[in-house]
């Protein structure tokens, strides 16, 4: 994988994580995920166990990881 940064999104009531950066949809499919796209917003969507496994091999690879939850409860 590249050096370059990824952006990751969990959402924890929906269950689902929100990635973007160059090489996003690969790193997803290589975390073992489905990506989907969502053209409205620029960013691949997948499982948030899926979304945690892609933040845990990136890091190891050495690849810096921008996180943030959206969502939650009120």
């Amino acid at each position: 994988m590249s050096r370059y940064p990824l952006w990751v999104a969990f959402d924890p009531v929906n269950r689902s994580a929100f990635v973007r950066g160059k090489d996003a949809r690969q790193a997803v499919l290589d975390a073992g995920g489905r990506p989907q796209w969502l053209p409205r917003s620029r960013q691949w969507a997948t499982t948030e166990k899926t979304g945690r496994e892609l933040v845990a091999r990136a890091e190891c690879d050495g690849r810096q990881v921008f996180l943030s939850e959206i969502g939650g409860a009120s």
